[in-house]
């Protein structure tokens, strides 16, 4: 299930991965259906059960939704019968090959309306599936190719009791990897209609934003970052690294967003660090005058931020097989399975990312008509310290190798770590953020490489994987 906004998106599988037990659904206004088709699945299969629900709820469903017809003008007795409709559709939506957005707003004609999108496309982008199909226009598309960030939305997921909040390009993102996650776009945070957020509001009274093309992926960055930490230090610039802007230039938004930061002058100590005052007392300003009062600025409440969806806390991950019209998508959620995907289809490329798979595919002419993406697989997600040094799976991101070789470089002395700060000073020049979020080190690093310049160590990484 994936979350966009205030949306619930369910991305279904129309083959049971550990059977091949295949899905058809039928969908006539609210009134839906399910037959088995095809081979028998084995008797340990979960979709078993699965389909078992799906079928005793198909009666229960059709009986809401003429419920929902008949108290429709009783708008507060049409709320509590669209939750129960909401509710079992969650349920029944993940056994049948089709896209469907119970819209879950205030008002019961939103609340209870669907989009169906039939056997969704393995090619679609996150990006283009806001833009074109949900009409979140806020994300733009500047270069297409994850150098720009003018498309950077949030990904948030549950796993092992943690919520973790990543800002990601939508452009290169595939909209199959973002299943079991909620998605944030820049609409979802404030706007000018109803409230701006805090985010939004600084970087236009900072004089941050002109053309503004580039303005959605600068907010989305920072509130990314103030979900992680609500008083970042002061230096934050980290955030930005992928983030480009060709008319306004850096520093007022850098200055906009450091109000946020409680280490920095503008985030409200007493004094300021422009404030000099010469020998005779007279006080001066070095550089150029004061472009904003921070003091006028509303204050960032943590509380009233849009809390993780519940239903993603619970809701577990499934083993995914999408199958468009030219791409085949699959998603593993151990290693065998994995295994299997690939003696089943040795000329698959594996994915974790989709940071250079995705360039190679725009931009460079390449095809790959199945794609098996290795991001939930526990065993190439682990990182391990031993007395030879740190073991890292393939399918680990930068950003959590960067974190692990920061708090190993401050635990460890220095004689035992020189390697680590050698690699974390070339990490901070690789890519930016969004990037460095979602890309491996067995797939960015190693499939953009040739053979002969990768180490020993690296090597063993990518055989692990597969992906050479």
């Amino acid at each position: 299930m994936i979350t966009f906004n205030l949306v619930i998106i369910h991305l279904l599988s129309s083959h049971c991965l550990p059977c091949g037990l295949s899905l058809s659904g039928s969908t006539v206004g609210v009134t839906y259906g399910y037959n088995l088709v095809g081979s028998e699945p084995v008797k340990e299969c979960p979709a078993v059960a699965i389909i078992a629900k799906a079928q005793a709820r198909a009666q229960a469903l059709n009986t809401l939704g003429a419920a929902i017809g008949r108290q429709n003008g009783d708008k507060a007795a049409s709320l509590a019968v669209a939750e129960q409709y909401v509710a079992a559709l969650s349920q029944l939506a993940r056994t049948t090959n089709t896209l469907i957005l119970p819209e879950k707003t205030g008002d019961i004609s939103s609340m209870v309306s669907q989009v169906v999108v039939e056997s969704p496309d393995s090619e679609t982008t996150l990006l283009y599936f806001l833009r074109t199909q949900l009409r979140l226009t806020g994300t733009k598309l500047g270069c297409g190719e994850g150098g720009c960030s003018a498309c950077t939305v949030m990904l948030s997921w549950y796993q092992e009791g943690v919520v973790t909040h990543a800002a990601v390009n939508a452009c290169l993102a595939p909209l199959c990897s973002v299943d079991g996650m909620a998605v944030t776009t820049v609409e979802g945070i404030g706007s000018s209609r109803d409230l701006l957020h805090p985010v939004q509001e600084r970087i236009a009274r900072a004089h941050g934003s002109q053309c503004g093309f580039c303005t959605p992926g600068f907010v989305m960055s920072m509130y990314t970052l103030l979900r992680n930490s609500h008083a970042p230090s002061e230096k934050h610039e980290g955030a930005f690294e992928g983030n480009l802007c060709r008319c306004t230039g850096y520093r007022p938004i850098l200055e906009g967003f450091k109000t946020f930061s409680q280490t920095g002058c503008c985030g409200g100590a007493t004094k300021c660090c422009m404030d000099v005052k010469s020998s005779d007392g007279i006080k001066t300003i070095k550089g150029p005058s004061v472009l904003f009062d921070a003091s006028k600025f509303r204050p960032l409440d943590p509380t009233q931020e849009p809390t993780f969806p519940p239903a993603l806390r619970t809701e577990p991950l499934i083993p995914l097989a999408i199958k468009g019209p030219r791409v085949s998508w699959y998603r593993p959620l151990t290693l065998d399975q994995l295994l299997v995907l690939r003696a089943r289809f040795p000329q698959s490329k594996l994915v974790i990312g989709n940071t250079e798979i995705g360039v190679e595919v725009k931009f460079k002419g390449a095809f790959y008509d199945t794609l098996i993406s290795c991001s939930q697989v526990p065993e190439l997600n682990k990182m391990a310290v031993t007395d030879e040094g740190l073991t890292v799976g393939a399918s680990v991101t930068l950003t959590r190798l960067e974190e692990q070789l920061k708090h190993l470089v401050e635990s460890l002395p220095e004689n035992k770590t020189r390697t680590f700060s050698a690699l974390l000073e070339m990490l901070r020049w690789f890519a930016g953020q969004q990037i460095r979020n979602v890309s491996g080190i067995g797939g960015n690093i190693c499939n953009a490489s040739p053979i002969s310049d990768l180490n020993p160590t690296l090597l063993a990484v990518c055989v692990l994987c597969g992906c050479l």
